[in-house]
């Protein structure tokens, strides 16, 4: 159970970087 909510936070967080980091790429894109 507890392993299950570990790897959910990582997943969590891995997802949460992607999202910040394609969105300040489109932000340089259009600014650009």
């Amino acid at each position: 159970m507890h392993k299950s909510v570990t790897i959910f936070f990582l997943y969590a967080r891995q997802t949460r970087i992607t999202i910040i980091a394609s969105f300040q790429q489109s932000l340089t894109h259009y600014t650009s």
